[in-house]
């Protein structure tokens, strides 16, 4: 079985983007043929990962051996004498092969748990059922084990955990979990709501599907996503609210836990986000805050994800600030603006050492659109096309740009800025290519001092360090040009005195 990557090919059906109605009254996303095979991130270093528990003595064992023995009565008769004990571990032994355990009803879980699935066993919905219902107050391991074609009305087809638990997802593959109602907030695979832990760890997320949160819902929870994986999940409802859907393709927060203390931040560390879709915002993620809370990614790629009707091609997110750091944005796309970030009222942004490349809407702001204060220091911008400032379209914040790169980007109007919708309010170091516009005039300069000449990027690839990149060439006047850079560049490595310009130092 493969838990660390997106390997399996599932049978299902619509990948071009085909519209009718879904069981929920929104467009229905679907796509044509297998899910591409995304691999787990390396070399991601993200702190708040953790390893599965070891669970050599379960308190209770599904199986004695052969598949035959690991039947949904024996899972079900383990889980009540759990229940009835006080809670405890379940683990499986059904033998060396995989194996699935179909289920009838969904396991209600009504004690501490954790569930172990030896890398081995799949829990199946079949279509038809939930697979995991908890109750109030249940703290719950879930770790080495696939949860797949859960369906349920309401909040969370494949894990449902309401108010005030913990859980801990540890290499859990989800795959095909459907929720068709339209109401409060949804997650086609997880919903955890007032989690004072939420943590989501190299776990991967295939075609989940939502009217909110395609794959994961954090409402008031102290949500943490890391070294995982989501591919091809959606939000297919309509109206851009927690009520009525299209937002967050793949997940959708509401806030952080607050009840107990001060709020954590939310964390994502060392993911990628390749092909999500939603109706309406935010496509991969969906974001908003209540003060004081914090928000950080960081490690992170974003690529291929569209929204169809709204904003936020990749992320959109609001009401708090936000540490975007070492992340690559590629190939996102938005029916109006922010092809790949959309930041929002009370998000002032400090982005470090990231890539945004090829980017795209036919409005304004392919790469980035907010109206908040911003600084960038060591970004990449490349190939991103707009009707109006297609690399950064900000009107009223502050902006400061320092050893930053502008190449190639294209807005639609032959007098527009075919980077920057303005020039920018303060920076150093920075370079723009081309200087000339497609009518022969100056290009709006991104800042003022801005030095033009061609980078002579190399195409975004494998460089190294978790997340694709694009380095700069032999003789680049980006080369050495840099100063007060970061100690290391968006992969990893160190950076040197006389630093590089843009997310990566050349070898």
């Amino acid at each position: 079985m493969q838990l660390r990557g997106i390997g399996i090919a599932l049978a299902l059906a619509p990948a071009v983007l085909a519209c009718d109605s879904s069981p929920a009254g929104g467009t229905d996303i679907g796509f044509d043929g297998p899910p591409p095979d995304v691999p787990m991130p390396t070399g991601t270093e993200c702190p708040e990962a953790r390893e599965p528990v070891p669970v050599t003595d379960p308190d209770r064992r599904v199986g004695t051996g052969t598949p035959e023995s690991c039947t949904e009565a024996a899972l079900r008769e383990a889980v009540e004498a759990l229940n009835a004990a006080g809670g405890g571990s379940l683990a499986f032994d059904c033998g060396p092969a995989d194996h699935t355990i179909p289920l009838t009803a969904p396991l209600r879980l009504e004690a501490p748990f954790l569930l172990d699935g030896g890398n081995r066993i799949t829990l199946s919905g079949g279509g038809a059922v939930r697979i995991l219902d908890c109750d109030h107050h249940v703290d719950l391991t879930v770790q080495n084990i696939r949860l797949v074609r859960g369906r349920a009305e309401e909040s969370g087809a494949a894990i449902h955990l309401p108010w005030f638990g913990t859980l801990r997802v540890l290499h859990v593959s989800f795959e095909e979990n459907e929720c068709t109602g339209v109401e409060s907030d949804i997650g086609g695979a997880i919903f955890g709501g007032g989690l004072t832990e939420f943590l989501v760890s190299g776990s991967t997320f295939v075609r989940n599907r939502a009217a909110n949160g395609g794959a994961i819902v954090g409402n008031g929870s102290n949500l943490k996503i890391v070294d995982s994986v989501f591919v091809e999940n959606t939000a297919h409802g309509h109206g851009g609210s927690g009520d009525r859907g299209g937002l967050g393709g793949a997940v959708y927060i509401d806030g952080m836990h607050s009840e107990t203390g001060p709020p954590e931040p939310f964390v994502l560390c060392g993911s990628v986000f390749r092909g999500n879709r939603s109706n309406e915002h935010g496509s991969a993620v969906f974001e908003y805050f209540y003060p004081p809370q914090q928000a950080t990614i960081r490690r992170c790629e974003f690529a291929d994800n569209a929204v169809l009707e709204g904003t936020g091609g990749a992320v959109y997110h609001e009401a708090a600030p936000l540490a975007l750091l070492d992340s690559t944005f590629a190939g996102n796309t938005a029916a109006r603006h922010a092809g790949a970030i959309f930041i929002g009222a009370g998000s002032p942004a400090t982005i470090v050492n990231c890539t945004f490349a090829g980017n795209a809407v036919p409005e304004v702001g392919a790469a980035v659109f907010s109206q908040q204060d911003l600084s960038f220091t060591n970004c990449t911008f490349a190939d991103n096309r707009a009707d109006y400032g297609p690399a950064i379209y900000n009107e009223h914040g502050t902006v400061r740009l320092d050893n930053t790169i502008f190449a190639n980007n294209s807005a639609v109007g032959p007098y527009n800025g075919q980077s920057c919708m303005r020039t920018m309010d303060a920076g150093a170091r920075n370079l723009q290519w081309p200087r000339r516009r497609p009518n022969g005039t100056d290009d709006t300069p991104c800042v003022e001092g801005i030095a033009f000449a061609d980078p002579q990027l190399g195409p975004l690839a494998d460089n190294g360090g978790p997340t694709r990149t694009m380095l700069p060439g032999a003789g680049s006047p980006a080369l050495g040009a840099g100063a007060d850079c970061p100690p290391a560049d968006q992969r990893g490595e160190p950076r040197g005195a006389a630093c590089d310009l843009g997310a990566v130092e050349a070898p």
